[in-house]
């Protein structure tokens, strides 16, 4: 008698163990659904900006954003590095660094800290006027055209047609500069990283 009551024991003991192992089982599969779910609602995300001075909508939503915002950011970023004079440059570059990427921080930082002492010294000025702006979305790269005048102690130094090559990473719906040079330069920089390989 004693150890029927033993087995019966026994046999609940492993039926509630069964049971536990299930519910620890679903819950894990429930965890998974949901942050598999989260992660895809938050790349799906779309938020719709619109600025005072834009009539449209643009968006930026996980990886991807509309022609619209794209052309705005660089318009903000072409004019942060472009259009300056003495008295602004270094308050243009400081706002401009927000716009680049971590890992580019630290490079972008010494060169344009570099350009803005060259500027304050030679008392320059430039402004650019963007004529075309090209988006490669495959490469994310942007090829933008337009005319540069440089001004030293008053007077016009140059005014000629240039292009500019702004490499950029969307990463969790934040635009962000990689690179931003002239385009000869940046062809310059691909051959030697080339030939370094």
């Amino acid at each position: 008698m004693n150890l029927n009551r033993y087995l019966s024991a026994a046999s609940n003991l492993y039926g509630e163990n069964r049971l536990l192992k299930f519910v620890v089982v679903a819950l894990a599969c429930a965890t998974g659904f949901n942050t598999c779910g989260m992660l895809r609602a938050q790349q799906m995300e779309k938020v719709i900006v619109v600025p005072s001075t834009v009539t449209e909508k643009m968006w930026i939503s996980g990886d991807k954003a509309s022609e619209k915002y794209v052309e705005q950011f660089t318009r903000d970023a072409i004019n942060l590095y472009l259009t300056y004079h003495p008295s602004n440059a270094r308050n243009n570059f400081n706002k401009l660094l927000n716009m680049y990427h971590p890992t580019e921080f630290d490079v972008a930082k010494k060169s344009l800290y570099d350009l803005a002492d060259r500027i304050e010294e030679s008392r320059a000025s430039s402004a650019f006027y963007m004529n075309k702006l090209v988006n490669d979305e495959n490469k994310k790269q942007l090829e933008i055209t337009g005319v540069r005048t440089m001004i030293i102690n008053g007077k016009v130094t140059e005014q000629t047609s240039k292009m500019y090559v702004l490499d950029y990473k969307i990463e969790l719906a934040k635009f962000s500069i990689l690179r931003f040079m002239e385009k000869n330069s940046h062809e310059t920089a691909q051959s030697e990283e080339k030939n370094a390989k």
